[in-house]
């Protein structure tokens, strides 16, 4: 009798529960719908309170409906007639509720069925959006950006006159300085962070050549204390003998004041081809500056020069020889004819190009005999041949570079000459010059 009671009592009890369960249900759907499932939405896009609240009403849903579950399992053991039906409501119940958890909605099944298809895209909107980004672009604005970008960087400065690269911290003006109408110094000045941090590079091209060994000293040793004489309170700090890209040279250091303000002036001075070149930096002393001074030096690089030739045509009335030499280089008085020599020209530096009849000494000669006469010479791929030589009464090396043509059954040489040192700067100039030889008959 008393278990009789207990399951009357339970299975009016448990249907209860089913309702609540079937109210909670009820407020679930009422929730607005996501895109994605709940549970996913619960992963990805865990920031709305609607699906807190929606989440919230499943789980109490379902633990309502498995309590009724359970209620009516307890009465279907006990054979009442009604559990059976509270039974199979709430499993319903508890069904359609957890499916709600993982089953999209309909916005979401579209979703999917758009990545899956083609769908129309609005050609008109992406194209105005595009001319609105577009109209955000300016070539001030990219020059703009571009500069303040760029700006303190060091650049790479290269000079075609003289034949160098250096890494400046800007682009150098270049200021000339003459005697009378001679030139005489070209200076490349860049200015570093400020005013006050300043890079020169010094050319002297004098109309006098320094070029033996003894002047090349007497020169270098007036380094620095030539320049103390036009400072204040001038101070040497170092002052050494050198090498600088393989030539004589000196490095010295000094201070200097102006307006109270101590500076630091660094510096190497060297000679190449008779022609003084120093590179120098002066900042105030207190100062850090951004590119130091052995950096500044150590990208200094010696280039070729430009092969810039004569206009005028240099013309041999007997062979009808035409001829176009370096711009640099002037007809030389020699005794012609010995060993078949028909011109030389000469620059100041020391360098020469001279053109020779081979057949004047060797009339029977073909180029196959030149070729035997120079075999084990240095030749390049466009048939020039290269020797080094010592001038009689000089020690300074020399590289004399070669070529031979043939006009009439006539053999002609044409050569360069130029200190070994330097002659990297001039090979293009001869090479260039030795295409200009041509003849009229």
């Amino acid at each position: 009798m008393e278990t009789k009671t207990r399951g009357r009592f339970l299975i009016p009890f448990g249907w209860v529960l089913l309702v609540l369960s079937g109210i909670a249900l009820v407020g679930t759907l009422q929730q607005p719908r996501h895109r994605y499932s709940c549970i996913e939405s619960l992963l990805t896009r865990p920031n709305t309170f609607a699906l807190a609240g929606t989440i919230g009403l499943i789980i109490g849903c379902n633990f309502l409906s498995i309590s009724a579950c359970l209620f009516g399992v307890y009465g279907s053991v006990k054979k009442n007639p009604r559990a059976k039906a509270l039974t199979l409501a709430s499993v319903t119940v508890f069904l359609v509720n957890s499916g709600i958890l993982f089953w999209p909605s309909s916005e979401s099944a579209d979703e999917s069925r758009s990545k899956d298809g083609p769908s129309e895209i609005d050609v008109q909107e992406i194209s105005r959006q595009f001319s609105e980004a577009m109209t955000e672009i300016s070539p001030i604005k990219v020059t703009r950006e571009l500069t303040d970008a760029l700006a303190g960087a060091p650049i790479i400065y290269t000079s075609k006159q003289d034949a160098f690269s250096v890494t400046m911290p800007s682009v150098p003006t270049v200021i000339e300085r003459r005697v009378g109408e001679i030139l005489n110094t070209r200076m490349y000045q860049a200015q570093g962070e400020s005013a006050l941090v300043q890079y020169y590079i010094h050319v002297h091209v004098g109309d006098t050549k320094i070029l033996s060994e003894e002047s090349i000293r007497a020169y270098l040793s007036r380094i620095p204390i030539g320049r103390l004489g036009l400072v204040d309170e001038g101070r040497i700090v170092k002052n050494t003998a050198t090498t600088f890209r393989g030539f004589d040279a000196k490095e010295y250091e000094y201070t200097s004041a102006y307006e109270g303000i101590e500076f630091t002036n660094k510096g190497i001075t060297f000679l190449i081809d008779g022609d003084g070149m120093s590179l120098t930096m002066m900042y105030p002393t207190a100062l850090k500056p951004k590119l130091k001074f052995d950096d500044f030096a150590k990208t200094f690089e010696l280039l070729p020069l430009e092969p810039v030739l004569a206009t005028d045509c240099w013309t041999d009335m007997m062979s009808g020889l035409r001829f176009n030499p370096p711009a640099d280089m002037s007809e030389e008085r020699t005794e012609k004819g010995r060993n078949g020599l028909i011109v030389t020209f000469v620059n100041k530096a020391g360098h020469s190009m001279s053109i020779y009849s081979v057949a004047a000494p060797y009339p029977n000669y073909n180029l196959t005999d030149v070729g035997r006469a120079l075999a084990g010479m240095q030749q390049d791929a466009d048939g020039h041949y290269k020797k080094e030589f010592i001038i009689s009464g000089s020690r300074i090396p020399m590289l004399q570079l070669m070529h031979h043509v043939v006009n009439n059954g006539r053999i002609y040489m044409i050569q360069g000459c130029s200190p070994k040192q330097t002659y990297f700067r001039f090979e293009r100039k001869f090479k260039e010059a030795m295409r200009t030889l041509a003849f009229d008959k």
